[in-house]
């Protein structure tokens, strides 16, 4: 019976060490893209990308979903033109008719779509 008592114990412990121990992935290094290239003095460089609410937000977790229904994945889709305020992306989508406020150190995604008056429309000029 002791020695019993003592296998479980040890099976045990092992689990619970295998379930806390982390998974160390290994970030593939990124390649770097700059603009202009060397031996030009550096202007632009590629961080990240992104085109969707779950890129921003991250997805939603199955258990979530089942509680309060599935989170709807709302995309940038023809963006017109980029702003950057107090630490928020605005970028004007013509498709949308509206903004898309991006708040990365918060990590939201929020479309702003003004009705009536305040209507935002894309309009061509024939000349």
């Amino acid at each position: 019976m002791k020695k019993l008592k003592q296998i479980l114990l040890f099976i045990l412990t092992a689990l619970f060490l295998v379930s806390c121990s982390s998974s160390k992935e290994t970030v593939k290094e990124q390649e770097l893209i700059i603009y202009p290239s060397p031996p030009e003095k550096t202007r632009i460089q590629y961080l990240t990308s992104f085109s969707t609410a779950f890129d921003i937000t991250g997805e939603q977790s199955e258990f979530l979903s089942n509680i309060v229904g599935e989170k709807e994945n709302r995309a940038i889709v023809k963006p017109y033109g980029i702003a950057i305020y107090k630490g928020k992306i605005y970028i004007c989508d013509t498709i949308l008719g509206g903004i898309i406020i991006i708040d990365l150190s918060n990590s939201t995604f929020e479309y702003f779509t003004p009705k009536g008056l305040g209507d935002l429309k894309n309009q061509l000029i024939a000349l």
